[in-house]
């Protein structure tokens, strides 16, 4: 039975975890939340590249999305984009008002989280039943229209994510406390 060694690298590893965590600065909870914010903003964005890649997938697609026409589609698309953003952006806002920054943070994660869910349950759903797939409104097959919409969703919320994010990191420190975490 093989077991693993310690070599240099995850004998500095380690070390550098423990120097890490055993940070002086680590020590207030501000510098313990922000940490738990910027790693949440991390797995964050690491979905919503995930969303990305396979959004632009499925938007060129020929069986689901727009194949050889989607250069005519993905203007309009991204196009889209920015008002859904703005509207994303003044949702958050009245939210933060209304119900304060954690549940704002919360219900808007929620959101992002179910819109991409719901839309590659359709999207999967479609592609094993074709006949679902090629029921036509407004003149285009659902399917098409599922992936425009999620496309547009996803390249909107990423203006929301880095704005919650960054506005929440930004509350918490005074500008003396930024510049000692975030430099």
């Amino acid at each position: 039975m093989l077991t693993p060694t310690k070599g240099p690298s995850s004998t500095a590893l380690s070390a550098a975890a423990r120097s890490i965590m055993n940070s002086p600065l680590l020590e207030s909870p501000k510098a313990q939340s922000g940490l738990a914010m910027a790693s949440a903003m991390a797995l964050h964005f690491a979905g919503y590249e995930l969303a990305r890649g396979s959004n632009m997938a499925l938007f060129t697609s020929s069986s689901l999305g727009f194949g050889s026409s989607s250069g005519g589609y993905y203007p309009l698309a991204m196009a889209c984009a920015s008002p859904l953003s703005m509207f994303l952006l003044l949702s958050y806002t009245r939210q933060l008002d209304r119900k304060g920054p954690r549940r704002a943070l919360r219900s808007t994660t929620l959101l992002c989280i179910s819109a991409l869910t719901i839309s590659g349950i359709a999207m999967a759903t479609m592609q094993h039943n074709e006949l679902l797939g090629n029921i036509k409104i407004l003149s285009l097959p659902i399917s098409q229209i599922i992936v425009w919409a999620s496309f547009v969703f996803q390249n909107s919320y990423a203006h929301l994510l880095y704005a919650q994010q960054w506005s929440f990191l930004g509350s918490i420190f005074t500008p003396t406390e930024a510049g000692k975490y975030y430099s």
